[in-house]
């Protein structure tokens, strides 16, 4: 296909459509609504060029307004007079549902290696959803593409800037226009509002430091050729965080959702995993919360320091200065907040008494389509307590674990949020990613009362 249309966000009133062109331009392109919107002005195309000349990609973000909330909505794209694409999403409610509704349903998937599902399982899956338990918004927590697979090429080979152009884009291009008979990545991508955040593999394994497997990282102008290449894809295909921040809220009401990328201005003394200004955004949101918190990054908190061997793998968010400002304002929070994040390739749910007396409940879903099997397949419990480290204005306080959800295999979660009365009720289910022809089956492993 050389056309792809993806939704990206939506409030209870707006939505933004992404529209990429490989190889070919935008200017005839017009994207319509069903039912109808009053159409946006034609956004100013952004384009992406492989300097020997091999590929373009112009792009756009329409952005719609005047939307019904909890509304579907058909985006078609025409090129001319042809059909050339089209993708659904449905807005958000302008409140959280009554129990005896359908739940907002909110998707949780994270590290997906399209070289290791060519059948289209992930699609698939999605596709067979049941009607009544389909997310509303979707929730990428990063490693959407793994640009250093594979990684014996990599440990071996050296790459002109060109090179990496041609190779990161294919890859980009590959997963996001999977389709076939199963359906695919684009399946997942172009029904529902997507959020992106990066990790790692949006760049190269441990970046932006040196890794042991990447030999274009061993050098500094390999580093700088690998990122200003995988950063100018990440802005084009999914978040364009090109003006700094990189942290996105929304609400429904009485829950709140602050989504922050910690990869992207992510520095190399491991001094800070985000902007300063955007770890500003959060404690004013965490001071602000009239209800639950919902907080989205591309790694778990509970974690230990990775030390010494972070230099070989990849360093965790506790290995950072930043973090432990990070602790003291969650620390603070008046109210639960719950951490959805991947990265890790298992799944687990794990909760902690915050100092303040609310509950921090850490939710990790990974991998929807394991990169290696050298890396995965392994559960692994949480430290015995968070933060692992003493940190000042943060006390330290034990971790439950929920011992009936230890899912190493393909799979996603979706978390559904209900009205409560005075709390919101919380059930997780985990999808176990299938075969072609199979039908998906979900495993109800959580539910909790938050406020």
């Amino acid at each position: 296909m050389a056309y792809l249309v993806i939704p990206h966000g939506v409030t209870a009133d707006t939505a933004t459509v992404w529209v990429g062109a490989l190889n070919e331009g935008l200017g005839q392109a017009r994207l319509a609504l069903t039912p109808p919107a009053p159409l946006p002005p034609l956004p100013l195309p952004g384009r992406w060029a492989a300097q020997d000349g091999s590929y373009t990609l112009e792009y756009a973000r329409y952005s719609f307004a005047a939307l019904e909330p909890r509304r579907e909505y058909r985006a078609e794209l025409f090129v001319g007079d042809a059909r050339r694409g089209e993708a659904t999403f449905t807005t958000l409610p302008g409140a959280l549902p009554a129990l005896d509704a359908k739940p907002f349903t909110v998707m949780l998937g994270s590290c997906f290696c399209e070289r290791n599902d060519e059948s289209g399982k992930l699609g698939n899956t999605f596709f067979n959803l049941p009607e009544g338990e389909r997310p509303d918004i979707k929730l990428w927590c990063g490693d959407q593409v793994y640009l250093d697979a594979p990684w014996y090429h990599y440990s071996v080979h050296t790459h002109t800037r060109a090179e990496l152009e041609v190779r990161h884009f294919e890859n980009y291009w590959r997963a996001w226009s999977q389709s076939g008979t199963a359906a695919g990545f684009n399946e997942a991508l172009r029904r529902g509002a997507n959020y992106f955040t990066a990790d790692d593999h949006e760049f190269w394994n441990n970046a932006p430091n040196w890794a042991t497997a990447i030999r274009d990282s061993w050098r500094q102008e390999g580093r700088d050729d690998w990122w200003s290449v995988a950063r100018s894809l990440f802005d084009a295909f999914q978040s364009d965080f090109s003006s700094g921040s990189a942290v996105v809220e929304f609400s429904v009401p009485p829950l709140s959702f602050f989504f922050a990328d910690t990869r992207v201005n992510r520095t190399p003394d491991l001094r800070q995993f985000m902007l300063d200004s955007d770890l500003e955004r959060l404690r004013g949101w965490v001071a602000n919360l009239r209800g639950p918190g919902v907080l989205t990054l591309g790694q778990p908190l509970f974690a230990e320091k990775a030390g010494f061997w972070g230099k070989f793998t990849d360093r965790h968010l506790p290995d950072y200065k930043q973090f432990e400002e990070l602790a003291r304002i969650i620390a603070g929070s008046r109210h639960s907040v719950v951490m959805l994040t991947g990265d890790v390739h298992y799944g687990r749910i794990a909760s902690v008494q915050l100092g303040s007396g609310a509950e921090l409940i850490e939710v990790i879903s990974s991998p929807t389509a394991l990169v290696d099997e050298k890396v995965g397949r392994k559960w692994s419990r949480p430290p015995g307590k968070y933060p692992s480290f003493e940190v000042q204005g943060a006390p330290s306080g034990e971790i439950v674990v929920e011992e009936a959800y230890t899912l190493v295999d393909d799979h996603f979660l979706t978390v559904e949020f209900a009205d409560a009365g005075a709390r919101v009720r919380m059930d997780i289910k985990a999808w176990p990613v299938i075969k072609p022809g199979e039908r998906p089956r979900s495993q109800h492993i959580h539910r909790r009362f938050i406020q």
